[in-house]
């Protein structure tokens, strides 16, 4: 499943994370059947975080975006210009980073940029996990070295597949 926006009337618009009530859920009922939709538990943040994993290299960068005093950040950061969130170098338990490494081995993956919330009482959730190209701005703005670990692991591709052949 993929998404980059779509166009009406040669409009863009985008899909962000919004509310819904169950009096808005109940009279589409019928209808939302027609559309892929994710509907979910409102989580209360208390840190967000874009985890990347190369290989076996972890990146964990908080995202935080309190001072924005913008209800809809609040809602989904990603309605905002990146520059104006701050991004942080961070850490998560051990064994959750290694659950996340055992659904990349699990998908056949040797890459995977995950979005993560922590909650008031510090549980973790996971959001979702975006397979291709959503990580470079994470080095931008953390300096996190995630090219250094994403050409050692093409070198180590490139090894086997000489190897193999």
């Amino acid at each position: 499943m993929g998404y980059s926006g779509f166009l009406h009337n040669e409009k863009p618009y985008s899909c962000y994370t919004r509310p819904i009530d169950a009096e808005t859920l109940l009279a589409f009922r019928y209808s939302i059947r027609l559309a892929p939709v994710f509907i979910q538990k409102r989580i209360q943040k208390k840190a967000e975080y874009r985890l990347t994993l190369i290989s076996k290299h972890d990146f964990v960068g908080r995202i935080d975006a309190k001072h924005i005093n913008d209800v809809e950040v609040t809602w989904d950061w990603r309605v905002t210009e990146p520059n104006k969130l701050v991004h942080v170098p961070d850490k998560l338990p051990i064994d959750y980073l290694n659950k996340l490494h055992q659904m990349l081995d699990e998908l056949g993956l040797n890459f995977g940029a995950f979005d993560i919330i922590r909650d008031e009482d510090d549980t973790l959730y996971f959001i979702e996990l975006n397979p291709n190209r959503q990580w470079y701005w994470s080095e931008i703005f953390t300096k996190m070295p995630m090219v250094s670990a994403m050409v050692e692991h093409i070198e180590d591709l490139a090894l086997q597949y000489q190897q193999d052949c």
